[in-house]
């Protein structure tokens, strides 16, 4: 599992930690890659040690937060839910609290407790706010105790049972009393709908961790550093809310480009309101059949615009694309990447533009609009472009923005559309809220019944902290949607030279070329 995962997971269990005033220390090769200052990193998990008198907080910590454990025992726990929200697992040990040493009963490897205690108070940098850890207080002796003397070279898999360590040693010489004293797996006694099939339940309970290889199935992405990553975000938005988002757009579009009916295998992506680039670096580094256009206007506090709903300056021009720092992202990863799939046109998308697209017959196969559409609609009214402009009515109001919907879902076969939430955001559409009992799902089906065209919507992915102390981005969105709808019968899109012509927009980029070139061979991205 990739670096990614494996921050955002470390980031959102240490805030979940330190809320409840649980000690803890990293551990294992959490300790390792934070220590040794990887960017990149694969890991299997993250690992936090917990004294044994707290040790009994952390199931009704997780349990608060709405995390099942699939893994259990007196001595050690493991959730796997949090990958659903693109987040890796995580994994609990118990320091039992003997006077000099440690015992690991998981992994069955041992360490003296001057090794590990006191705990070096540490931090990790979450968009700019410090989140503290703990790391054992000898952390290069433990990290020779389990990784040996080389532990500063990176060696993908190894692990303290790779060899014969030091820990393992300590284990065997120091920790006899617990030798031969495994427990079985307590949640394989109870089941929840929402866990499926426990891949840690078997006839017999399965070897320590650190014995096997067990990963989640992961989407493949583009990894950026850690250093890199911040530049992708704004509004204080975490990381780890990217990643779930695409988690879930990646499994739809893998299961999407997979289905045997499809009569051609490249296909085209147009991301509205691209910002920074992230899912148009995502989408064409790892599926290089496809075409990407981030469709970039800076209308909207994203990428220049105002909060208000305005445009930035000079915002579908060549100079004023340059100028913005999400386009200057953009355009770094694509060189990086060489994704010579992968443009941004600079194009403003309001009522007009998107009537005047869908009166050409203009169709692409898939089109992203995450965080976008409130601020189409705002910028769209107060330019007076609506039918009912100027209108006082909730109805109206919620009318012309229903035939704007309506008409971008005749643009396209697949949409993945996120919305603000209807109920904890009702200063960017009220009307709607108003009109459709606060359910941002009923006005996409009111869209979809005038849009004329037979489709079917689901929601993929939720985005909410879970927990009722949410702070930062988390307490202002609420929860939002992310909801994907698809023809039933799909349109011909048109080829990718023929979307450029199409839309004549003033200025792509890069500018090495304006014709598309889908990749060959294997995708520029595929971490797992």
């Amino acid at each position: 599992m990739n670096s990614s995962y494996l921050t955002a997971s470390l980031m959102q269990s240490a805030r979940m930690f330190a809320k409840e005033q649980i000690p803890f220390t990293l551990f294992h090769g959490t300790a390792l890659h934070l220590y040794r200052g990887d960017d990149t990193f694969s890991d299997d998990d993250v690992d936090f040690l917990i004294p044994a008198e707290h040790f009994h907080r952390v199931k009704p910590m997780l349990i608060a937060n709405q995390l099942e454990v699939v893994y259990e025992t007196s001595y050690f726990l493991r959730i796997e839910s949090l990958s659903k929200d693109g987040i890796g697992p995580v994994d609990m040990y118990k320091d039992l609290g003997d006077p000099q040493y440690v015992c690991d009963r998981q992994t069955e490897l041992g360490y003296p407790r001057s090794m590990i205690e006191p705990y070096q108070r540490s931090y990790i940098v979450d968009n700019s706010a410090k989140v503290p850890i703990g790391m054992p207080a000898k952390i290069p002796e433990f990290l020779v105790a389990n990784y040996g003397k080389d532990w500063r070279h990176r060696r993908p898999r190894w692990k303290p049972v790779s060899f014969e360590s030091e820990a393992m040693l300590h284990w065997k010489n120091n920790c006899t009393m617990y030798i031969g004293k495994q427990e079985a797996n307590q949640a394989c006694k109870s089941t929840s709908p929402s866990l499926g099939v426990n891949p840690w339940c078997r006839a017999s309970p399965p070897p320590p961790r650190h014995q096997h290889d067990h990963e989640m199935s992961k989407p493949a992405m583009c990894d950026f550093p850690l250093a890199d990553r911040a530049a992708f975000t704004y509004a204080g938005r975490p990381w780890e809310d990217y990643l779930g988002r695409w988690a879930a757009m990646y499994g739809e579009m893998l299961t999407w480009v997979s289905e045997s009916h499809r009569a051609k295998n490249n296909f085209s992506v147009i991301d509205l309101g691209s910002n920074a680039g992230f899912f148009s670096i995502q989408t064409a580094g790892t599926f290089p059949q496809a075409v990407v256009i981030g469709v970039e206007g800076s209308v909207g506090v994203g990428n220049g615009g105002g909060i208000d709903g305005s445009s930035g300056p000079n915002s579908n021009t060549c100079s004023g694309l340059r100028s913005s720092l999400g386009v200057q992202n953009h355009l770094k990863w694509i060189e990086k990447l060489d994704l010579a799939n992968n443009f941004i046109a600079g194009e403003q998308w309001d009522f007009n533009r998107v009537q005047e697209l869908a009166n050409t017959g203009f169709t692409v196969d898939v089109m992203y609009m995450l965080s976008m559409f409130h601020w189409m609609d705002q910028y769209s009214r107060k330019q007076g472009q609506y039918p009912h402009g100027g209108a006082k009515s909730v109805k109206d109001d919620a009318y012309d923005t229903v035939n704007l919907m309506a008409q971008i879902l005749s643009l396209a076969n697949i949409h993945v559309i996120e919305l603000p939430s209807f109920k904890d955001q009702p200063q960017y559409l009220s009307h709607l809220s108003k009109s459709f009992n606060g359910s941002e799902q009923e006005f996409l089906e009111a869209a979809m019944r005038q849009s004329g065209r037979s489709k079917v919507i689901q929601q993929i992915y939720v985005t909410s902290c879970g927990h009722p102390r949410c702070e930062s981005w988390y307490a202002a969105a609420g929860v939002r949607r992310v909801f994907l709808i698809k023809d039933k019968d799909e349109v011909q899109a048109h080829d990718r030279q023929e979307i450029l012509e199409h839309m004549k927009s003033k200025c792509v980029l890069p500018e090495r070329s304006k014709e598309f070139t889908t990749r060959n061979g294997a995708p520029a991205c595929s971490t797992l």
